[in-house]
């Protein structure tokens, strides 16, 4: 595997999350809810955090984790007629490997490689949601974790 970009990664992180559903918002330069307006939800944010490098011994190159967030918006909840955390539930399906969304791995290898770019993509960690109930905006925030060698 060739050494790609932090940004080739990112990138191709972002385009296989934001198809992943119909969002009206997809971008990586992230506003709060309080700055979107309803009719650009559901949205998607992805943003790119940490990294970790850890090197097994001194001629081994070092191993990557890189860390990143998916934040979902939506306004579901300002319909009295919708319950708030169905779309959540259908966007974070549409991106949880275990429900066989855009994260799933490759059934040969068991890794999601985002096209060969890097060594493994998953969640990791605690998803946070908000349907939205008392405010009518939902949000969900998903950890991923990235492992570039």
């Amino acid at each position: 595997m060739s050494v790609v970009s932090r940004e080739q990664i990112m990138t191709a992180l972002f385009t296989l999350l934001s198809g992943a559903y119909a969002f009206q918002t997809a971008s990586r330069r992230p506003v709060t809810e309080a700055n979107l307006p309803s009719t650009q939800m559901p949205a998607l944010f992805l943003l790119d955090d940490d990294e970790e490098h850890k090197r097994s011994d001194q001629i081994t190159p070092a191993v990557r984790t890189f860390t990143a967030h998916a934040w979902i918006f939506t306004a579901a909840g300002q319909d009295p007629s919708v319950i708030p955390v169905t779309i959540l539930n259908t966007i974070l399906d549409a991106i949880d490997p275990i429900t066989d969304g855009v994260l799933a791995p490759n059934a040969l290898t068991n890794r999601q490689t985002l096209g060969g770019l890097v060594y493994d993509c998953w969640i990791e960690g605690k998803i946070i949601k908000d349907p939205g109930v008392i405010s009518g905006l939902g949000f969900a925030h998903i950890p991923i974790n990235i492992v570039v060698p």
